[in-house]
């Protein structure tokens, strides 16, 4: 049993990370871009080199390195449970949403897009599309293999 732990483990270090990060970087930022040019429904632009977290390093590195943390966690949850895989990566990208108050507050960005909770719908958009597009680029890969 414990080989097989482990086998979860590597792949779900090996493709969730990096699919992660790609998803945030591609499609929540690329849609953070829409909104923010085109539609201009929030003043947050993509792409932020603003200091933020306690080592103060760039919002754009700072928040991807967690998009690749919480691509490892996907990628392990739909590696042990038997679940539809974009819709899965949809609610837990959404699931995502929770987590802003403990990663965009302390690092000195707005909550929810504006600092106001008004725009709660953006975070949940842009969140699901970060799920949904993680589990998007693992499929590639035969993650459940």
């Amino acid at each position: 049993m414990g080989k097989a732990v482990l086998n979860h483990l590597r792949r779900a270090l090996g493709i969730g990370f990096p699919c992660g990060a790609a998803a945030f970087l591609v499609l929540h930022q690329g849609a953070l871009l829409l909104l923010h040019r085109w539609a201009k429904v929030t003043p947050v632009a993509p792409w932020s080199f603003a200091p933020m977290g306690p080592m103060e390093a760039p919002a754009v590195i700072w928040l991807t390195i967690w998009a690749g943390l919480y691509g490892i966690a996907i990628a392990l949850l739909l590696r042990l449970l038997r679940v539809p895989e974009l819709a899965a990566g949809l609610v837990l990208g959404l699931l995502a949403t929770l987590a802003a108050p403990y990663i965009h507050a302390p690092g000195g960005l707005p909550l929810f897009g504006t600092g106001t909770p008004g725009p709660l719908w953006l975070s949940l958009l842009l969140n699901g599309l970060f799920g949904w597009g993680a589990v998007f680029f693992m499929r590639p890969f035969a993650l459940r293999g």
